[in-house]
């Protein structure tokens, strides 16, 4: 078995430094390689080319869920079927690992430890467009706020805890609302003036947030939550009860 981890730097508790130390503390008698995230979709392409080079190959995603994301899509685009993903959740996030029943470890040399001798299991691929997703897909209302929180984060003025909090804010200053078509099997379509659709493969996103509480990685359905048009005076009601 051959072991390759990709480290994001700019995750939420990642101290790259620390880490590699550790592997290499770690796997004294393992073979394994590592490398460190340089840009957006650069652990997509070490994911493509270690799982095109290495059959028998665990790939460790260490970072959050964006970072995961990536390393499936390159696993899944170099075609090989037995290599296995394995997620250290470091983000700020890590709500994919919430469906696997991940109960938070704070210390990364346990985590680590515990990562390279784990079982595995099978569970459902997702795509939209051209893109594969793990656990959950959405747009409108909760996907603006993710993108609004992205750019606060790179505002070197704006705490990183706050970034979420504010992006909920400004979002509802500025919401608004979405056309949709949707067809299902070909042959029913309708159209609604949306406010959010999260169609789900794992339970849980935004930091703990449950939109379809009955999803299961491993049924082979999606669950599909479609919010419709909520007034702007009902969101500070209608938003906690649907985060809960």
């Amino acid at each position: 078995m051959y072991h390759y981890f990709i480290i994001n730097p700019v995750a939420g508790r990642v101290q790259h430094e620390e880490i590699i130390e550790i592997l290499k503390d770690t796997l004294k008698t393992e073979s394994f390689e590592y490398n460190v995230t340089e840009h957006v979709w650069h652990a997509r392409q070490l994911a493509f080319e270690a799982a095109s080079n290495h059959t028998d190959i665990r790939i460790y995603s260490i970072g959050g869920d964006g970072t995961l994301n990536e390393v499936a899509n390159g696993i899944v685009e170099s075609g090989n079927k037995e290599a296995i993903l394995v997620p250290l959740p470091l983000g700020s996030g890590n709500d994919f690992v919430r469906s696997l029943g991940y109960k938070k470890e704070k210390d990364i040399r346990k985590l680590i430890g515990r990562a390279v001798s784990c079982s595995y299991i099978e569970i459902d691929l997702c795509k939209a467009n051209d893109r594969y997703f793990l656990n959950i897909s959405s747009l409108g209302f909760d996907a603006q706020v993710v993108a609004n929180a992205n750019a606060y984060k790179k505002n070197k003025l704006i705490p990183k805890g706050l970034a979420y909090y504010l992006s909920v804010f400004t979002t509802f200053v500025r919401m608004k609302f979405y056309p949709l078509t949707i067809t299902i099997d070909d042959e029913e379509t309708f159209d609604n003036n949306t406010t959010l659709l999260a169609v789900a493969n794992g339970k849980y996103y935004g930091g703990g947030i449950i939109p379809v509480p009955g999803a299961n990685i491993q049924d082979e359905y999606f669950d599909v939550c479609l919010v419709d048009k909520v007034r702007r005076i009902k969101v500070p009601i209608f938003f906690p009860m649907y985060a809960k």
